[in-house]
């Protein structure tokens, strides 16, 4: 995972609840501490490493503005019928063939959909020992 955030020019979608949710997490917040604790550590994170992040959490139960910047963090979420998960897998595709990225998530299914196409994925239990989390 440390060796990954060498990479130049690295891209790195995080998957918000699967990382919260982790039993390094902290799955027994709320789901706005969950959202804040995560994004905090990833502008950690990203400012160890100078990598901007992507943190992706499903829209549901959003109040319009609660979610503060954090430097080197772009926060994401779902809307309609479109899951994290889909989001995900949607950023991967917009990306350029040749800019790496790495997506953080412990779900098969994203790593999977991921990896076919060409991403690094590392599970969320990974993500938090390099965070420190």
């Amino acid at each position: 995972m440390a060796s990954l955030l060498q990479v130049p020019g690295l891209e790195v979608v995080v998957d918000g609840y699967n990382v919260t949710r982790d039993d390094c997490g902290l799955a027994h917040g709320t789901l706005m501490e969950q959202r804040l604790w995560l994004v905090r550590l990833a502008g950690a994170v990203a400012a160890r490493h100078r990598r901007r992040m992507t943190v992706v959490f499903d829209g549901t139960d959003l109040v319009p503005g609660a979610m503060p910047s954090t430097r080197g963090v772009l926060v994401a979420f779902s809307s309609g019928d479109e899951t994290a998960d889909d989001r995900i897998v949607a950023l991967v595709d917009d990306l350029a063939a040749d800019v790496p990225v790495l997506v953080v998530s412990s779900d098969r299914a994203v790593q999977r959909d991921c990896e076919a196409r060409g991403a690094n994925v590392a599970p969320s239990g990974s993500f938090l020992a390099a965070a420190g989390g």
